[in-house]
């Protein structure tokens, strides 16, 4: 399993968290997965539901 990228950052009054990971099989060559999840609040008090959350999944497969 490899961490592409994790980051957060703190905007003012906002925050957003982010994680990229990636595995590869070993007992299936050539398979390869991708798990991308995130967190958003942008603390705006004019909107009532100001935050997201996401999550992406990918599986690669090369003959």
């Amino acid at each position: 399993m490899s961490i592409n990228a994790a980051s957060g950052k703190h905007y003012d009054g906002g925050s957003e968290l982010n994680l990229d990971l990636s595995y590869k099989f070993a007992a299936v060559p050539g398979v390869m997965t991708r798990l991308q999840l995130g967190l958003m609040n942008y603390d705006r008090s004019d909107v009532e539901d100001n935050d997201m959350t996401y999550m992406k999944l990918m599986v690669n497969y090369s003959f």
